[in-house]
């Protein structure tokens, strides 16, 4: 099929026809078990691979309104290969069955249409090239070396749109178990066992020719690294029609415009005031050009008459970077090995990055210290090479040892100009090949409020190298009778550096302090049976705040200073923040704060930013669930800060409204914004904030009459140098990571299992496969 390229002339933009007009669009519905999670949508190609397409459109929809397609789900997956679907239902009775099939479509593979990422094809039975039926799957990478040469070529049929990919790539994230027969890579979305219809990826509906709608090649932006005063960096955001009627957009920024340093570059919206026909897109183009150093971003609106989506939201970021090269080293302070075990030895590798303009020039390393002889250099990428602004190269250490214990040593990585130097430790611990139980001394489930039921979860993580099995839970003492356990890690294998999570919940009773003992029998020969006390208490607010730490608030008990203790309201809770200094929360009569919480940094990666100053997060991070508010009403939280304490900024970290499910969370200003009525307020002794139930602000985006928030607040010192009195305090010109780096989830492997299947049916039929 013929296709026109969009070219980007000095600053103008064209816009551009990518198909014809006549090319067949369908959109596949995505559901996470119940759960919906966004649209994909694919032009097939009518001309080039007829009889294909009117096979899969009759699997949309039949002459008889039959509609088989509906409710499958995609039943294998093979991360960096493919995605398939279109062959099972899941019956909660029967399990999975296979859907009925139309006879066989003869193979149209024509080496012109290659399985390229982003592309769809046909599956079909091995050494059978004319035996594709009702199974596609979906390229996740180029394949096109491996499936256009074997079974005749398989037939690629159409190509994913704007940006579907990202809904594909987070399905094709999602952990993969063997369930047997056809379902030895099966995508699930949690660790159900046995596996039921909320555990799988669900093809809610697939809608032919569907009505206009708004798509962007990427809603993320990233300009990377722009050096100061070396004029603006570039980025082309290409906006599509999806759908088979006409899109019509509004003025480009009507809404959410963009500030300095990020701006529409002259010339550069091709969008405003367009109507785009179906499949006809156009671009934008986007500058940044930092003032400052550090990272700083902004989004812009692109409204349109879609109906789903009338505001397609577009999310810019960049980082202003020194004109002189400057050395980062990924990991920032250690290199941990883990547990390795005698003889097996383990490699880690360190990445050495240039976040500054000119050229920088890495050293060779040195490692020394203590146990400096069982590390050494097993690949060097770094040495000899000249890294231009935003370059990167790598290193790989091993740590290789027949003695059992904890070792660790230094690594210098040194570079010029200017003599730049950092150090990482290196640590690990030499094991036995045997497995090494790890879990929490204790565990406190929290409070509750009286005829509410409590869940909370036990991180187990086996620390050895051979694989773990708990053989057995009980639970033991007075109260054990009131608190529950779930068997998700009996019996499993939990594999070396995993962790399995072991459920408990507790059936509310009156008010008091309750306890148990879970003991943990399993094959550690050093420590088979462990017991970790369980303690509870339930209390008249169950805010998740014990009364005993909230009476021990100021005012006797009474935070907010309204005449009533804290412990004894449901929309009021005490706690104590990071330095052990009492803050108050407080929500409106007839609302219920639950799961009040001082937590950790919720995304350990990276931290918010400000253009000028020192951002100080004296108190630390916090989370909180309010309930009972109307839905998609507002609600008003007073935050009481700690006697003589003041904050000008509070940061939320999360999705905003026009986000995905499958849109990374992020570091936002929570600044107060009149349209929206959301946003944060600032008086001497509190921080007043303002949410909308499924608005900006709700982390999870659902006007469902409750209100979850983490976040916290913080103090800009334009002085760099103060010390703002305790806290955690963040240099805001060093350049660190700006993404949301991965983060390893343990593979969660399950026990013997398979679906309910219809042997009869699996005899009759062979897999249908790539």
């Amino acid at each position: 099929m013929f296709r026109l390229n969009c070219h980007l002339l000095a600053m103008f933009v064209v816009a551009c026809f990518s198909l014809p007009a006549s090319a067949s669009v369908v959109r596949l519905d995505v559901a996470y078990g119940s759960q919906p999670v966004g649209a994909v949508y694919i032009e097939l190609f009518d001309a080039d691979a007829n009889k294909t397409v009117l096979n899969f459109l009759k699997y949309v929809e039949n002459a008889t309104g039959e509609r088989r397609y509906d409710g499958t789900f995609i039943h294998r997956s093979v991360p960096g290969f493919i995605l398939q679907g279109g062959g099972y239902i899941f019956d909660p009775v029967q399990g999975a069955l296979h859907i009925d099939e139309y006879t066989p479509v003869v193979n149209e593979f024509d080496a012109a249409r290659s399985n390229l990422r982003g592309t769809i094809s046909m599956a079909k039975l091995g050494n059978d090239p004319d035996s594709a039926t009702s199974e596609w799957f979906i390229n996740l990478a180029d394949n096109s070396a491996n499936l256009d040469s074997q079974n005749g070529g398989f037939t690629v049929f159409g190509q994913v749109l704007g940006n579907g990919m990202d809904v594909i790539d987070a399905i094709a994230a999602q952990q993969v178990v063997n369930a047997g027969g056809p379902f030895t890579d099966l995508p699930v979305v949690d660790n159900a066992n046995p596996i039921t219809a909320d555990s799988l990826v669900t093809i809610t509906r697939i809608i032919a020719d569907p009505p206009s709608a708004i798509s962007a090649d990427s809603v993320n932006q990233d300009f990377g690294l722009v050096v100061l005063n070396s004029g603006p960096g570039s980025r082309s955001v290409t906006i599509q029609n999806l759908g088979s009627e006409d899109l019509i957009l509004g003025a480009v920024g009507d809404i959410d415009a963009l500030a300095p340093p990020f701006r529409i570059a002259p010339g550069g919206d091709g969008c405003s005031g367009q109507v785009l026909a179906a499949t006809v897109s156009c671009s934008i183009t986007v500058e940044f050009e930092p003032v400052a150093l550090g990272e700083v971003a902004d989004s812009f609106n692109v409204p349109s008459s879609d109906v789903v989506q009338p505001s397609l939201l577009i999310d810019l970021r960049g980082t202003g970077a020194p004109a002189s090269p400057v050395l980062e080293v990924l990991p920032q302070t250690t290199l941990d090995f883990g547990a390795v075990g005698t003889g097996e030895p383990r490699t880690r590798g360190i990445t050495l990055r240039n976040v500054g303009g000119g050229q920088l020039e890495p050293l060779p390393p040195v490692i020394n210290g203590v146990d400096a002889a069982v590390f050494s250099l097993s690949a060097d990428g770094c040495t000899g090479t000249m890294l231009n602004t935003g370059e990167s190269c790598s290193l790989s250490v091993k740590l290789s040892s027949l003695s059992i214990g904890s070792v660790s040593a230094l690594i210098a990585l040194n570079a010029n100009p200017g003599g730049q130097a950092a150090q990482l430790s290196l640590g690990g611990t030499v094991t036995l090949l045997q497995p090494g139980i790890d879990l929490p001394d204790t565990l406190a489930m929290g409070d509750t409020r009286g005829g509410r039921a409590l869940t909370a979860s036990l991180p187990v993580t086996n620390r050895g190298i051979d694989d773990l099995f708990i053989s057995a839970i009980e639970l033991v003492g007075a109260d054990a009778v009131l608190f529950s356990v779930g068997t998700e890690c009996v019996n499993r294998a939990i594999t070396a550096s995993s962790t399995c999570q072991v459920q408990f919940g507790f059936s509310a009773v009156p008010i008091g302090a309750y306890s148990a003992t879970a003991r943990l029998r399993s094959n550690d020969p050093d420590r088979p049976v462990i017991d970790v006390p369980l303690t509870v208490t339930v209390s008249e607010d169950g805010d998740g705040i014990p009364a005993a730490i909230e009476a021990a608030a100021p005012n006797s008990g009474d935070g907010n200073q309204d005449g009533i203790q804290d412990s004894l309201q449901e929309r009021v809770a005490s706690l104590r923040d990071v330095s052990g200094r009492f803050v108050t929360l407080e929500v409106p009569e007839g609302m219920l704060l639950s799961g009040v919480a001082a937590i950790d940094n919720p995304s350990p990666t990276t931290t918010p930013v400000v253009n000028v100053g020192t951002l100080e997060f004296r108190n630390g991070f916090f989370s909180f669930t309010i309930d009972n508010v109307p839905i998609g009403g507002d609600v008003t939280v007073n935050f009481y800060l700690p006697p003589g304490q003041s904050a000008n900024r509070y940061f939320k970290f999360g999705r905003l409204p026009g986000q995905t499910a499958q849109t990374p969370g992020r570091w936002y200003d929570f600044v107060y914004d009149s349209q929206s009525r959301t946003g944060a307020q600032y008086f001497d002794d509190r921080v007043t904030l303002n949410f909308i139930d499924g608005g900006r602000g709700d982390n999870d985006l659902s006007a469902n009459g409750r209100i979850t928030d983490p976040g916290g607040p913080a103090l800009v010192n334009i002085d760099s140098g103060s010390s703002g009195g305790g806290g955690c305090a963040l240099p805001l010109q060093s350049l660190t990571n700006p993404g949301n780096l991965p983060v390893d989830m343990p593979l969660l492997l399950f026990g013997v299992f398979i679906f309910r299947l219809s042997w009869s049916l699996s005899k009759k039929k062979k897999d249908r496969t790539v």
